[in-house]
């Protein structure tokens, strides 16, 4: 029986947001208190998705488990691999880094009006 209910709090949102007290937590932290319990599928909704997910990020609490953002990205400093703690653990650390990394990239060199991949028209 506790299975069948825990389902029901499977991951959801940007966070993949899991186990039922951390729809608690969250749902305090982004101010709609036990909405996220009572409904987890508000979690699918992309305003609610981005609060879980950068206050998570930010205050390493809820989904985060005490992993925040500045713990792996400050002034030069990036490590991508590590920073997957924050949401599922090392799941596909290498593969999402490197994504991330290639992110990166196109972001850097669009801000510097270099011209990224392709041919220019």
């Amino acid at each position: 029986m506790e299975c069948a209910r825990q389902r029901r709090y499977d991951g959801r949102g940007y966070a993949q947001l899991t186990w039922w007290d951390n729809h608690v937590k969250t749902g305090f932290m982004i101010g709609i208190g036990l909405d996220l319990l009572f409904d987890p599928d508000l979690a699918f909704d992309p305003k609610i998705a981005y609060k879980i997910i950068s206050v998570g990020m930010l205050t390493g609490q809820g989904f985060a488990n005490l992993h925040k953002f500045q713990d792996y990205f400050h002034g030069d400093h990036t490590d991508y691999v590590r920073a997957r703690a924050m949401v599922n653990g090392k799941s596909g650390q290498h593969e999402i880094a490197g994504l991330a990394e290639r992110f990166e990239g196109v972001l850097r060199a669009s801000a510097s009006g270099a011209q990224v991949g392709g041919t220019s028209s």
